[in-house]
């Protein structure tokens, strides 16, 4: 799984250069942001007068080991919106976003992104079509 990789990965170099990590993770749906950390709150995205895209009362979680990161990923991840088609029982109907920030003087941010269920037109005869 991309998530675990990801987070043994920048875990175990922030720990050896002193980095701070946390993690946040929304999802985009029906053209909304929320919260998937919080109870899926709605969040909001903002530019700010450096033209860089804020999310507004996104909640940042302080993380120190994989285990912790593939936890909250799982929270986030039952909190997401899915619906169902004939090609798969729960496809999601979101965006997801991972956000992995390392901090000490300076900030670098990964993010993850996870599309929203993409089934082939023709693969799919029923859809729940909440997008």
């Amino acid at each position: 799984q991309v998530y675990s990789a990801a987070a043994k990965a920048l875990l175990e170099g922030a720990g050896r250069m002193g980095h701070g990590v946390t993690i946040a993770f929304f999802e985009i749906y029906g053209g909304r942001c929320f919260d998937l950390l919080a109870g899926r709150k709605q969040i909001n995205a903002l530019e700010d007068k450096h033209g860089e895209v804020q999310m507004v009362g996104l909640v940042e979680r302080q993380v120190s080991t994989a285990e912790e990161v593939l936890g909250l990923v799982e929270l986030g991840t039952r909190a997401r919106s899915t619906g169902s088609t004939s090609a798969n029982q729960t496809s999601s109907r979101s965006h997801s976003i991972l956000q992995i920030t390392l901090s000490n003087n300076t900030s670098r941010r990964l993010s993850l992104i996870d599309l929203a269920g993409s089934e082939r037109g023709a693969d799919t005869s029923n859809s729940d079509r909440r997008t």
